[in-house]
């Protein structure tokens, strides 16, 4: 199965918000909570709080599973 690019269309990641598809961005990586949050100047528990949003939005699991949706198209 292709990943899904963040800079698809919208009706790719229908639903998610602006910080959602920041926060999806950095969390594809390998990069801490402390990381992407430091990077996005915004608080841990706010990153903490997207990625919830996220899994829930995208029907994954945890970094893993969303880490395999959004990988590069190949």
């Amino acid at each position: 199965r292709l990943g899904i690019a963040l800079d698809d269309p919208p009706g790719q990641l229908t639903g998610l918000t602006g910080a959602e598809r920041r926060v999806a961005q950095l969390a594809r990586g390998d990069l801490s909570y402390e990381e992407i949050a430091r990077q996005l100047s915004i608080q841990r528990g706010s990153v903490e709080f997207h990625l919830t949003s996220i899994y829930r939005k995208l029907g994954v699991t945890g970094r893993a599973a969303l880490r395999q949706l959004l990988r590069e198209p190949e």
